[in-house]
């Protein structure tokens, strides 16, 4: 698999949001290349996963997903903390990996975060699932692109930021794909 990263001209210098497509495994080992000292938003059960989960511990923001509201106080105020250090933060809108072609389901956390924080958002789109599949272990042979796409910027309103939002990250991420691949493909 080779990896090709475009967009970096968009990747922030200080305290920063990102927001990115998640399809494989792979997604949350990239950020590394342009996120300085990135902080990932994880579901709380990964940090009991053997070997991951230690390192996990060392630069995440764990997610308990039945904790509802307490959930979301407990995220807020650990991405508070990450910003104030100068980190920068990684969060998978769909809070998991999707396939290829999954529809939408961007969750309300990133709106929470955006609004919370102060922001602008830096979108990212990808097409890592053509090599490693959201579903299982099999990798293939592909050359993947990891996107990042101009800031969102800080201050929309709820409603217009989500859909800034979904539309450059799925449509910049359908664009990566080969035409049949596309969702809504003839």
């Amino acid at each position: 698999m080779r990896v090709k990263f475009e967009g970096l001209e968009h990747a922030a210098q200080g305290p920063a949001l990102y927001a990115s497509k998640h399809q494989a495994t792979l997604d949350t080992l990239l950020p590394a290349h342009f996120a300085k000292e990135p902080v990932f938003v994880v579901k709380r059960e990964l940090l009991d996963a053997p070997i991951f989960g230690f390192y996990m511990k060392r630069g995440a923001i764990p997610v308990d997903r039945e904790a509802h509201a307490k959930a979301l106080k407990d995220m807020l105020r650990a991405a508070r903390a990450a910003i104030a250090k100068g980190r920068q933060i990684v969060i998978y809108p769909e809070g998991t990996r999707q396939t290829l072609d999954a529809a939408p389901d961007y969750k309300p956390g990133i709106v929470a975060m955006y609004r919370d924080l102060g922001l602008p958002v830096i979108p990212v789109a990808l097409n890592t699932g053509l090599a490693w599949p959201a579903k299982g272990f099999l990798r293939k042979p592909a050359l993947v692109t990891i996107k990042l796409l101009e800031p969102i910027p800080a201050g929309l309103a709820r409603d217009e930021f989500m859909r800034r939002l979904e539309q450059a990250i799925e449509s910049e991420s359908q664009a990566l794909l080969p035409p049949p691949l596309r969702r809504n493909a003839p």
